[in-house]
């Protein structure tokens, strides 16, 4: 099913201040494709390949969308401040 609600960012919106390494990007392309098929997607990579700046780059994208952020331990609220 597609989420009609989704909107995909624009290419001034992908060149916001959050640069991605490449195999971050095609994650983030990835999750991209998929909020925008079904509404909704997973970051599954290893402990410390930068899971978090995909998130921070779909926050950018997205500003006015909500997030659910899912985390084991405190580690990352205490990282990114929250």
């Amino acid at each position: 099913s597609h989420n009609a609600d989704y909107v995909a960012p624009t290419q001034e919106e992908n060149d916001m201040a959050i640069q991605l390494f490449e195999h971050n990007q095609r994650a983030y392309i990835a999750v991209e494709d998929m909020l925008a098929r079904v509404g909704k997607a997973a970051v599954i990579h290893p402990t410390g390949t930068g899971k978090s700046y995909i998130a921070f780059k779909l926050i950018e994208s997205h500003p006015d969308a909500s997030f659910l952020w899912l985390s084991p331990s405190d580690y990352i609220y205490e990282a990114i401040g929250a």
